[in-house]
C-alpha cells in the first residue's frame, strides 16, 4: 500500500500497545507518527481484553475517521477472556439474585457480568493513567517498575498455575474460551466490514514464546511448559493462522522477528522495552 498522509490507522490493544513502564514518544505508535505520512492513533490501554477493545471500537467508530484497524492480540488474550480469578472474585461480591439468575441463563448472566467486570476495570485504569501522566517528567532510568526475582510471575502461578495453558491450548485444553473469544473477534471484523474498513490482526506473543531464558524462568517456577511454543507454532497461533484465511483478515505475525531474543524486555518485568517497540514500528513500516 502506498503512504499517504491522508491515511489514518486505529490501534486496539492493551498495556504492550499501550506501552506500560516507557515513555509515551518510545512507544511504537508515535514512532510511526514521526517516521510515516499516516496518522496511527494508539487506543491501547492497559488491563484491556477483547472485549473491551470491541466496545471501544463501537465508541469511536462513528466519531473519528480512519482507514484501517490494527488490532494487537496478546499472547494471554484467551487467557483473560475466560474466568480468571480476578473477575471470579468480582462475581462473588455481586447481588444474589445475579448469581441465582445465572443457574437459569449461565452465558446471558456471564456476559452481563463481564461487562459489568470490565466497567470497573476501565474505571481502574482511568486512575493509573492519572497516576501516570502525573509521573510523566521522571527520567527514563526510574521510569519502569523493578520487579526483583519475578515476584509477579511467582503470584500468577499461586492464582493461575494454567495461566499458559490456559492462554495457547487453543484447540485443547482452553477451547471454551478460545470460541468465545473467537465469536467477538467474529463481532468486530464485521463491524469493521460494515464501515468498510480493514482489520489487521498484529500477534505479540508471550515472552516463552521467544525468549529462552524467560522459558526457563516459568519452568522452574512451576508452570506446566510446551517445547513448541518457544520451538515452533502453539494451538493458539495454527487458530490464528487458520482464521486469518477463513475471514481473510490479514496477519503480521511479530514472533518472526522475535524469536530468540532476550533483549526485548524490560528488566524484571514482562511488558516490552523501548528495543521491542521501535523493532514492531519497522516491522508496520515494512507492511504499508
Amino acid at each position: 500500500m502506498e503512504k499517504n498522509s491522508q491515511s489514518k490507522y486505529l490501534i486496539l490493544g492493551d498495556s504492550q500497545v499501550f506501552g506500560s513502564g516507557i515513555f509515551w514518544e518510545d512507544t511504537f505508535s508515535e514512532i510511526l507518527n514521526r517516521e510515516t505520512e499516516c496518522t496511527w492513533i494508539n487506543f491501547g490501554i492497559p488491563g484491556f481484553t477483547l472485549e473491551n477493545e470491541l466496545s471501544m471500537y463501537e465508541k469511536v467508530r462513528s466519531k473519528i475517521s480512519f482507514d484501517r484497524v490494527y488490532l494487537f492480540v496478546y499472547g494471554n488474550d484467551i487467557f483473560e477472556t475466560g474466568d480468571t480469578p480476578d473477575y471470579l472474585h468480582f462475581v462473588k461480591k455481586q447481588f444474589w439474585f445475579l448469581r441465582g439468575i445465572s443457574f437459569l441463563f449461565p452465558e446471558h448472566t456471564r456476559i452481563y457480568l463481564k461487562k459489568r467486570y470490565f466497567e470497573t476495570i476501565q474505571q481502574r485504569m482511568e486512575i493509573e493513567l492519572e497516576k501516570f501522566a502525573k509521573l510523566n517528567h521522571l527520567d527514563s532510568r526510574t521510569s519502569q517498575v523493578k520487579k526483583e526475582n519475578f515476584v509477579t510471575l511467582k503470584g500468577l502461578f499461586k492464582l493461575s498455575p494454567d495461566y499458559l495453558r490456559g492462554s495457547l491450548d487453543t484447540k485443547t485444553y482452553a477451547t471454551i474460551n478460545f470460541n468465545r473469544w473467537l465469536r467477538i473477534l467474529r463481532q468486530l471484523n464485521e463491524m469493521v466490514r460494515l464501515d468498510k474498513k480493514e482489520l489487521v490482526m498484529v500477534y505479540i506473543p508471550l515472552e516463552i514464546e521467544y525468549d529462552p531464558k524467560m522459558f526457563q524462568i516459568y519452568k522452574e517456577i512451576g508452570f506446566v511448559m510446551d517445547s513448541r511454543w518457544l520451538k515452533s507454532d502453539s494451538e493458539f497461533v495454527t487458530s490464528l493462522k487458520s482464521i486469518s484465511n477463513e475471514e481473510s483478515i490479514p496477519l503480521i505475525d511479530l514472533r518472526r522477528s522475535m524469536r530468540f531474543r532476550s533483549d526485548l524486555l524490560q528488566s524484571g518485568d514482562i511488558h516490552l522495552n523501548e528495543t521491542a517497540h521501535r523493532l514492531i514500528a519497522n516491522i508496520l513500516k515494512q507492511t504499508l
